[in-house]
């Protein structure tokens, strides 16, 4: 038996933006085992430092960092 490891994915990209190859991929890995797909950080100047939650399907959790503080290359 297989043990069922868990995907963490980094991306560039936002979940919901355009499907592409990650999302396709990581959507058919995540009818198998969990996956958590981590968008880049997003500025935002007014609220505090949190993570957005969404699960778009069953085992797939797609994570976005939203904080005040601008950091070069990882805040748009």
């Amino acid at each position: 038996m297989q043990p069922h490891y868990t995907i963490v994915a980094f991306s560039h990209l936002r979940w919901n933006f355009v499907y592409q190859r990650p999302q396709h991929l990581l959507s058919r890995l995540a009818a198998k085992r969990p996956v958590f797909f981590i968008e880049e950080p997003e500025l935002d100047l007014a609220g505090p430092v949190r993570w957005e939650q969404s699960d778009p399907q069953p085992n797939l959790t797609v994570l976005r960092a939203r904080t005040p503080i601008r950091a070069p290359g990882s805040c748009t």
